[in-house]
């Protein structure tokens, strides 16, 4: 038996194709992120459990988000857990666009929590690598929980939340 909980079923459309089952439950899962973090995350141990199975290359966004989905819940080390998990195999595949993400994703988890040393550490990771694109002249749009980000605007998030930090402690 699978680890996943059975309620989240409903969510499902009848299809012959397990490719749209799965594009139906990753979005519902993605949907449900801030509104239902709990249905979310039901749908997201499905996703990861056949992800792992099948070593899907979706697997470090089922990551992400399941760890968007904790940090919901206020669950921060799960949160953390599969944020790493998934930095890592985007690190793995170069992935840069979404390894600035994990790294915007692990600065702010930090600083909610307050390690604003650590969190600052992330921000500015994810600093140097959408500078560097950015520069490179390539403005790859972002997709996230939130919608797409083109890497001008991922810059100014990631200043911007530099910036809290520093202000938080009257240091411009």
């Amino acid at each position: 038996a699978s680890p996943y909980d059975q309620s989240s079923d409903n969510i499902l459309v009848e299809s012959a194709s397990d490719s749209l089952r799965l594009i139906t439950l990753f979005d519902s899962a993605k949907y449900y992120v801030r509104i239902d973090p709990i249905l979310s995350k039901n749908l997201l141990q499905k996703l990861i459990y056949i992800g792992e199975q099948k070593n899907s290359s979706l697997l470090p966004e089922y990551y992400n988000i399941y760890g968007s989905a904790n940090y919901f819940l206020g669950k921060y080390s799960d949160s953390k857990l599969y944020y790493e998990k998934s930095l890592k195999l985007y690190q793995q595949c170069k992935d840069t666009v979404e390894i600035i993400r994990l790294q915007n994703n692990l600065g702010y988890l930090f600083s909610v929590t307050g390690n604003y040393e650590l969190s600052l550490e992330h921000y500015h990771q994810g600093l140097l690598l959408a500078e560097t694109l950015y520069q490179g002249g390539r403005l790859p749009s972002i997709s996230s929980q939130l919608g797409n980000k083109t890497a001008d605007q991922l810059l100014n998030h990631l200043y911007a939340n530099i910036g809290r930090i520093h202000a938080r402690y009257n240091n411009y």
